[in-house]
């Protein structure tokens, strides 16, 4: 996969261009609207995925699409949250805030490994990075004293292993015919004294439909119910967290940007019925801001998850 940075802070651009060559083999950058635009255009130009930065040098990235049209996927990278409804209604698949979180920048490279059908498979070897040489690099390397002792020891020739003997032959003992089993006899139940005709016994009552409450179940059931750029919020546990009780799916949504983006009448009826067609409910769904602790909490989680010795209480 090639990928394209879109960053007019030079920082910026050595950072993310450190991080993204471990995932991907092909990594350019441009600095503004107009290189953007010029590069996209150039026949045997194309990038898979594009982390672009909002406000560049020669105004906002949101002046690209308008310019051409732009098929990979896009990843926005900006130090402001007021851009988030902006950015998913262009299709991006993930809005990164800077500084960018290490963890949350392999979860945006997982999530495009996903949506282009490579996952279980090794990313590519990255290409090595040409340097310019500087005064110093063009003067000869003395070798340190730990890599001459190392160069001798080198040199020195190992002493072959000598072949382990032979194991002793084992004499395994010879099987005994086993004795054939006998079947057990089998439990005959005992005959009712005054047996009831089968016409005559009472249909027993169906039973009502019931099911326990799976968050990811029904973050699974959403994804072909929701545009792509919602469902990728209700994955992220910092912006979406659901909770089933009393008959009320309570959704507890990040006040920036899910809150605003989810809020809405047609959202709320979409979930009720997937909570219906999953566990048999017919629910109420309330939508709220999550509060510092629950996202607190929800950071915790999401981190101490990756230690196998952690218990999360």
């Amino acid at each position: 996969m090639n990928v394209l940075i879109v960053e007019d802070e030079m920082m910026a651009q050595a950072n993310l261009a450190r991080a993204l060559t471990q995932h991907f083999p092909d990594v350019r950058i441009v600095g503004s609207v107009r290189e953007t635009v010029l590069w996209l255009r150039t026949p045997g130009n194309s990038a898979d995925v594009i982390f672009m930065d909002v406000e560049l040098s020669d105004g906002d990235c949101f002046e690209i699409f308008r310019q051409t049209d732009v098929t990979a996927r896009v990843i926005m990278t900006t130090a402001y949250d007021n851009y988030a409804v902006r950015a998913f209604e262009v299709n991006s698949i993930d809005y990164l805030l800077k500084p960018i979180d290490l963890a949350a920048l392999r979860r945006a490279v997982e999530r495009c490994r996903v949506r282009s059908g490579l996952v279980g498979k090794e990313p590519a070897a990255a290409a090595p990075v040409e340097k310019k040489k500087g005064f110093f690099d063009r003067r000869p390397r003395v070798p340190t004293p730990d890599q001459v002792l190392a160069a001798a020891a080198a040199q020195v020739r190992q002493p072959e292993p000598q072949p382990a003997p032979a194991p002793a032959p084992v004499t395994e003992p010879v099987p005994q015919p086993a004795a054939p089993a006998v079947p057990p006899e089998p439990d005959l139940p005992e005959p009712e004294e005054n047996p009831t005709p089968s016409f005559l016994r009472e249909p027993e009552p169906a039973p009502a439909p019931t099911g326990a409450f799976d968050w990811q179940a029904l973050c699974a059931y959403m994804e072909h119910e929701l545009p792509i750029g919602l469902y990728n919020l209700l994955l992220d546990p910092l912006q979406a967290a659901g909770e089933l009780a009393n008959g009320t799916l309570t959704l507890h949504l990040n006040k920036a940007p899910a809150y605003p983006m989810f809020n809405k009448p047609d959202i709320a009826e979409k979930f009720r019925l997937a909570i219906q067609t999953l566990t048999g409910q017919n629910v109420h769904v309330v939508m709220q801001p999550m509060d510092t602790v629950t996202q607190i909490n929800q950071r915790k989680i999401e981190e101490l998850a990756h230690f196998p010795n952690v218990t999360i209480r």
